[in-house]
């Protein structure tokens, strides 16, 4: 199965480029569903027919839904945030309040991503699309896995035993509730999916990252933070689309200056994307909101390529002997260095872009041996153990 995600800021149409992809993807002959993972759906409007929280078909070889992310909260979370209200409720925290403590950046995307796990895992389909939240939640989404597979593998089978060993004598000292086997098992079961997920985004021949912007400074700047937040967390990007791009005749009049700003941001473009190949769509004279003008938008993009295709490949991380020196790669473009803090502990590395961090498990061969130094360098974080 073959997911694309297409990930942006607010506003610049993500969600016609994500259906507009479903449809090209269809028509070369792929049964392709597009999902919303966006709370703030919208691609029913987008498509021009109703959907819900199952795959409609809408036309040969084309499903489309809307992720109920509530019915997603419940199946998943419903058992764990039950108990931790509790927890909140023992310590002073009023039910409602404690809701909406449990509901943490994230969490809603996060669970709307693990449909992708059940289409993966039921074969249903070939391509999956994923019309993602806007790019600033995306990325503290991908922060989830990280956090919960760290505490798991440091502390739950520890915590695990000591609760089940304390329980007896702490339920009459404390006014903590416990977590009883149930708890337990629920929150493994979680982890196990969200692994699973993890698993399937990380793997380069399985799963894109794509970005959509118009040719705007501001869109531009936090495209480029995206770039270094997904590479931070190990996710394949391997195309930029640039959408509405006003054509060469819109360019007398009032929108004069508009076209001519355009045309400059996309010359920087190539630099400060590169080596990411970048396909543009133009601003369409009419609005984009069913199949025909959709599939106007798809073929505009892709011409006569096939969208399901990887379009660039690279390694975010490697490993290499260099010199006196083994050297961790990490691919992280377009951040300033003045941002980036890195620490150590024995067994990984954690590096940290502005709000964003990640900590890299170290291969045995460099996990004994000391942290040297760091350079930034040509878009890449260079990690020197001796």
């Amino acid at each position: 199965m073959r997911i694309i995600l297409y990930s942006g800021k607010g506003g610049v149409g993500k969600t016609s480029v994500s259906a507009a992809t479903g449809i090209i993807s269809s028509n070369k002959g792929y049964r392709t569903v597009v999902l919303s993972t966006d709370p703030a759906h919208s691609l029913s409007d987008s498509l021009d027919v109703r959907l819900n929280g199952e795959p409609l078909e809408i036309k040969d070889k084309l499903w489309a839904m809307e992720v109920d992310v509530n019915a997603e909260i419940r199946k998943n979370w419903d058992s764990i945030r039950k108990y931790l209200v509790k927890v909140l409720n023992s310590q002073g925290l009023n039910e409602i309040t404690a809701e909406e403590l449990l509901m943490f950046p994230g969490i809603e995307d996060l669970f709307s991503l693990l449909k992708i796990r059940e289409f993966y895992d039921n074969g249903r389909y070939d391509v999956a699309v994923i019309d993602c939240a806007p790019s600033g939640n995306t990325a503290r989404m991908l922060a989830i896995p990280e956090a919960i597979r760290w505490y798991m593998e440091k502390y739950f089978h520890i915590e695990k035993r000591v609760v089940t060993a304390i329980r007896p004598i702490a339920e009459k000292l404390s006014r903590v509730p416990m977590p009883d086997k149930e708890i337990f098992s629920a929150f493994e079961e979680l982890y196990k999916k969200i692994e699973s997920l993890r698993k399937i985004l990380v793997n380069p021949e399985v799963t894109s990252i794509r970005l959509v912007a118009n040719p705007e400074k501001m869109v531009f700047q936090e495209s480029q933070r995206a770039l270094g937040y997904f590479h931070l967390f190990g996710l394949q990007v391997d195309l930029v689309i640039i959408n509405k791009v006003f054509p060469e005749e819109a360019g007398g009049g009032y929108f004069e200056n508009w076209v001519k700003k355009q045309h400059e941001y996309l010359k920087e473009a190539e630099e400060i994307f590169s080596p990411l190949p970048i396909k543009t769509a133009p601003y369409f004279e009419d609005e984009v909101i069913n199949l025909d003008s959709l599939e106007k938008l798809g073929n505009a993009i892709f011409v006569d390529e096939d969208p399901a295709e990887v379009f660039y490949f690279d390694k975010p991380f490697e490993v290499i002997k260099e010199d006196k020196f083994f050297l961790l790669n990490v691919n992280l473009p377009n951040v300033d260095r003045r941002e980036i803090s890195i620490w150590r502990t024995s067994d990984e590395v954690t590096i940290k872009v502005r709000n964003f961090q990640r900590s890299i498990p170290l291969p045995r061969s460099i996990a004994v041996r000391d942290l040297i130094k760091a350079k930034y360098k040509d878009d890449s974080l260079k990690l020197y153990f001796r």
